[in-house]
């Protein structure tokens, strides 16, 4: 129980700067490639998980965890507000609100079926790659899209 306990502390601890670097390496870079970063690690601890079978490689995992937690969510929210309508910001915002929480209760309702079904938690574990690997692949057609339509304008 104190191990859980110290894991949660590291990550919070961690997640706070990780979260504010990941934003100021997003307004000097890409906030696009920067998420698409964030989702990478995403993939990355996901796996990790998978295969996990000792303390040293929940440090690991915990670490690469808390850099990924907060500021794959902020970044998100940053390109967001870019993409909606200023007017209607709260009406977007709800919808943005309502799919962050059914994604946390699907999440695990999913982990617990895949988990049932195969009798085994590590195979459950590796789903979010399944949706992770989408949102990399949604990323990256945007971000071409986006810069075709910056050099288009003349901007590139």
């Amino acid at each position: 129980m104190k191990e859980i306990g110290f894991f949660y502390l590291v990550l919070q601890l961690l997640a706070f700067p990780a979260t504010w670097l990941m934003g100021v390496l997003g307004n000097r870079f890409n906030e696009m490639k920067v998420f698409s970063v964030t989702i990478f690690i995403w993939i990355i601890v996901v796996i990790l998980l998978s295969i996990c079978d000792g303390i040293p490689l929940l440090i690991f995992i915990t670490v690469l965890t808390s850099f990924v937690i907060g500021s794959s969510k902020s970044i998100l929210r940053s390109i967001y507000s870019k993409l909606i309508i200023k007017e209607n910001s709260s009406i977007f915002f709800s919808f943005f609100s309502i799919f962050s929480r059914s994604a946390s209760v699907i999440g695990p309702i999913l982990f617990g079926i895949i988990s049932t079904q195969s009798q085994n938690q590590r195979v459950a574990i590796l789903y979010p790659i399944i949706p992770l690997t989408i949102i990399l692949l949604l990323v990256h057609i945007l971000t071409k899209k986006q810069h075709i339509q910056l050099k288009i304008k003349g901007r590139s």
